[in-house]
């Protein structure tokens, strides 16, 4: 499973969309035998899809749903105090949506970003001392090429760093045709 088990784990996943649809399967699975703290950067998570993912797993889905808390945030100035202000979970796992989306904002300096950014892995890394914690951001595009570099003081923290890329569905081609259409 993508999810790190134990304490003191913190794992990155770099994927299209945020990995949204991976981060449903882990919410879900999480959900089945644990509660699941997540943190929601992007406002990519959706709990209808992850609903139908504990339908097909359990027919307690009422209690696995209320296992699931979910925080959002919609700037890097909200994602700082959301994650300073959470206290120690002990054991729930932590899940960090999109964590960067809101760090990309062209109306917040490069050196304010860092300086947040900063404070939230001081923040996550806190959290990691009694909780396993997943990130998931989407890949920088060339637009946010200036600001690798908070991707990567991320991958730095990181124990584990996982890197998906998005498959294109390979179109059949036309076959020649042997002999002319009959008419």
């Amino acid at each position: 499973m993508l999810f790190p088990a134990s304490t003191g784990t913190i794992t990155l996943a770099i994927a299209p969309h945020a990995g949204i649809s991976l981060v449903d399967e882990v919410i879900a699975h999480l959900a089945l035998s644990n509660s699941v703290r997540v943190f929601d950067c992007g406002n990519r998570t959706n709990v209808f899809p992850i609903a139908k993912i504990i339908r097909s797993l359990t027919t307690d889905v009422d209690n696995a749903l209320a296992a699931i808390q979910v925080s959002r945030a919609f700037t890097c100035y909200q994602v700082t105090a959301m994650l300073h202000q959470e206290p120690a979970l002990k054991g729930t796992p932590i899940i960090v949506v999109d964590l960067l989306s809101t760090f990309l904002d062209e109306d917040v300096s490069l050196t304010e970003s860092h300086r947040l950014l900063a404070q939230s892995i001081t923040s996550l890394q806190r959290l990691c001392k009694t909780s396993p914690i997943l990130i998931t951001i989407n890949p920088l595009l060339s637009l946010s090429a200036e600001r690798i570099s908070l991707l990567n003081a991320l991958a730095q923290i990181a124990q584990i760093t996982y890197r998906f890329e998005e498959t294109v569905p390979v179109l059949p081609q036309q076959q020649e045709m042997l002999w002319p259409p009959e008419i």
